[in-house]
């Protein structure tokens, strides 16, 4: 997948075309399958990389939780959770 390229036809996109994408992306993330699957990847204490929101960027940070739709993890540059 191009993310610029998604970008920039999102920016192009109406209101309710955004809105639709969103609950299609919402319906994907809450499957099961795709849970699971993403889970049986991952253990406690390993290192990963993950996206922060907030900052618009990668960071690393280390596993410390696994919950059932999200993960608790210690950033490894600010030592936050």
């Amino acid at each position: 997948m191009n993310y610029s390229e998604t970008i920039a036809s999102l920016t192009q996109a109406s209101a309710f075309d955004l809105y639709r994408m969103r609950a299609a992306i919402d319906r994907v993330l809450v499957q099961p399958g795709w849970m699971a699957a993403v889970q049986s990847r991952l253990h406690i204490g390993q290192v990963i990389d993950y996206f922060d929101a907030q900052a618009n960027r990668s960071e690393r940070g280390q596993l410390l939780e696994l919950r059932r739709k999200q993960a608790l993890v210690l950033d490894l540059t600010t030592q936050k959770r």
